[in-house]
């Protein structure tokens, strides 16, 4: 009778549950189970990262293997990636496959956030024979979300510590033909030091997926980000300065495209516009702040600097093989105007700068090549007269 009963009860137990290997895309740069690459790659969830109540990408890539995030200051401070022990301009981070990362390889992850993503792909290792000589030691790929089911209208706030707050609005919805999402956000808070310290940043992220049968699909993703970070401390970390800024803002724009042309063979085609538009500012402070004298005030600088980065990509694959033409071309402008008013009377100076750059590369990191254009600078003497706004915008042109 004993062994009737424990057979039963061993029989109505659930069989345990089968956990597929996720499918990624970013080590190979078509679809493969991840069991399948040799690669070391990880995949972090959307739905889990906003469960866990993680904000940006930088806190998610906290928990990644080889991964470390070095953050200075408060919110919105610089935010650099060092993976496997290289450099932080020695990864490569892409949107959608849009390339976020400067001339270089530079980047800051401070502003990059969690809004309406599906997933996050970690590739650890060198991977520059597909993404270049930014991929030194590894490739990290955000994923924009695109809905399904019934539709679903979600709002969420959330305050903390040092002022912070976090508001959002999101739409999720879709069928086996269409699927869409959208997220509208906004962070704000008062930073860690007692003044000039605020931080705001802004973020709208949509996604669009089409999938008129089983063999064709494209998806378009749309993202703006609009931040401003104050920060107080000077080239030592010392807080001094009361109204020093710098702001980034900018959209980007990704279109994605496959099409199964047999068992063995598909098309892809890849293609993004990303803008970016950076700002610094640095008034004049009032007397007796910065740690000057009343007859003495520091030198301010403001200038926008706007960058625009256009990628294209249309791979193929026909069995192992797949060529990734590509083209980048940045162009940058710098204003910078000092006053200082330290002796008797008023000096100023005006410095102007202007640099373009076209660079042609394949993606593949192979070959780069590049080509600078003039600069010019102007640099007037303290008893000169100012120029008149017409004359210093065709200055400018030139």
């Amino acid at each position: 009778m004993n062994v009737l009963l424990v057979l039963a009860l061993t029989a109505q137990q659930p069989q345990d549950t089968v956990v597929l290997k996720p499918v990624v895309v970013t080590a190979t740069r078509v679809p493969v189970s991840a069991d399948l690459v040799a690669s070391a790659v990880t995949v972090l969830r959307g739905s889990d990262l906003v469960a866990q109540g993680v904000r940006t990408v930088a806190e998610a890539l906290e928990t990644v293997p080889g991964a470390h995030v070095a953050e200075t200051g408060s919110f919105g401070g610089q935010t650099s990636l060092f993976m496997r022990g290289g450099e932080s301009d020695y990864t490569k981070v892409l949107l959608d496959g849009v390339p976020l990362n400067q001339a270089g390889g530079a980047i800051d992850l401070a502003q990059l956030t969690t809004d309406n993503i599906d997933r996050i792909e970690i590739v650890r290792g060198p991977v520059s024979v597909l993404y270049g000589t930014d991929a030194v030691t590894g490739v990290v790929q955000v994923f924009t979300r695109a809905g399904q089911g019934a539709a679903h209208l979600g709002a969420d706030f959330r305050g903390g510590t040092y002022g912070s707050t976090q508001g959002a609005v999101d739409i999720t919805g879709g069928t086996t033909t269409i699927g869409y999402s959208a997220r509208v956000s906004r962070f704000s808070s008062d930073g860690l030091y007692p003044y000039n310290n605020q931080y705001r940043n802004s973020v709208v992220s949509a996604g669009v997926r089409l999938a008129p049968d089983a063999r064709t699909d494209a998806t378009l993703t749309y993202r703006y980000g609009d931040d401003i970070y104050h920060f107080p401390t000077d080239g030592f970390g010392a807080p001094v300065d009361s109204n020093q800024r710098a702001a980034e803002r900018g959209p980007l724009l990704s279109l994605n495209a496959h099409r199964a042309l047999g068992q063995r063979f598909d098309a892809r085609v890849t293609a993004g516009v990303k803008e970016a538009r950076l700002f610094y500012n640095d008034e004049p402070d009032s007397p007796g702040e910065d740690g000057a004298s009343s007859s003495t005030k520091t030198s301010g600088s403001a200038g926008p600097a706007s960058s625009a980065r256009r990628s294209g990509r249309s791979p193929t694959r026909s069995g192992r093989i797949a060529t990734i033409p590509g083209i980048s071309r940045r162009r940058s402008f710098r204003r910078v105007e000092r006053r200082s008013r330290s002796a008797p009377g008023s000096t100023t100076t005006r410095n102007l700068g202007h640099m373009r750059r076209i660079a042609l590369a394949p993606y593949t990191g192979s070959t780069r090549c590049g080509c600078a254009g003039r600069s010019a600078r102007d640099t007037r003497s303290p008893h000169s007269s100012r120029t008149s706004p017409a004359a210093l915008q065709r200055e400018i042109s030139s």
